[in-house]
């Protein structure tokens, strides 16, 4: 029973080191930030770089105006609202730094500056400066997204998909988010913690057998009924 306790502390130990949520917060740094920025948290990196609509680099803008007005844009946006707008291009993720040290199944993210019914689109590619096909997913609010099920792909695009609004047909990114895979001590913790409860298991006591030899070595009880 100890080892069982034993093991089963160690597994979730394991599981509570390594259940970690890394969240990229995109308002900071504000201002124009170049064609290419790098955001790091926890010593996981993603890169994020601004494209126009023929897939030229373009200035990303970071914005941090109060209220819904923070995130991620595009310093080419034609309002002037520093965001991603319609028809001007896009935002590309670029998660390869994450392989092997994050859960590239399942992101999470969410948008801002939604009000006037702007539709976003996030699509995904292995192709720099460029998408095709359809999206992943649409939406038109600013709450947080879940994108399933996306393994394979080394780029995810934000764009601005309609144009009902007029010159107000723009968004910003405001977060994304990854589950980190475990570290190496988890893992080792893991296994401590599967082997003593296998252990544990093997250390059972079993029902005792009698073998057939040890059958053939009983006295007989007729001979016993014969000695007496």
């Amino acid at each position: 029973m100890k080892t069982i306790l034993i093991g089963l502390t160690a597994l979730a130990m394991a599981t509570a080191v390594d259940a970690t949520t890394v969240v990229y917060t995109f308002g900071s740094p504000g201002g124009n930030l170049g064609a290419t920025h790098t955001y790091t948290v926890g010593g996981l990196s993603l890169v994020a770089t601004g494209y126009d609509n023929l897939g030229h680099t373009t200035a990303l803008y970071g914005k941090n105006a109060g209220g819904d007005e923070i995130g991620l844009g595009m310093a080419n946006d034609p309002t002037g609202n520093f965001e991603i707008h319609y028809k001007k291009g896009f935002v590309q993720l670029d998660v390869s730094l994450l392989a092997g040290k994050a859960n590239l199944h399942t992101f999470t993210f969410s948008t801002n500056s939604t009000t006037n019914g702007e539709q976003w689109g996030v699509f995904a590619s292995n192709t720099a400066g460029s998408y095709s096909g359809g999206p992943l997913l649409t939406g038109s609010t600013e709450s947080t997204q879940t994108l399933n099920d996306v393994l394979g792909h080394r780029y995810y695009d934000f764009v601005e998909i309609n144009h009902t609004a007029g010159q107000g047909d723009n968004f910003l990114i405001t977060s994304f988010g990854v589950s980190t895979v475990p570290e190496p001590a988890g893992w080792a913790m893991m296994l401590i913690g599967l082997f003593a409860i296998g252990a544990a298991a093997r250390a059972r006591p079993r029902p005792a057998r009698v073998r057939a030899r040890d059958k053939r070595s009983l006295p007989d009880s007729r001979a016993r009924r014969t000695e007496v």
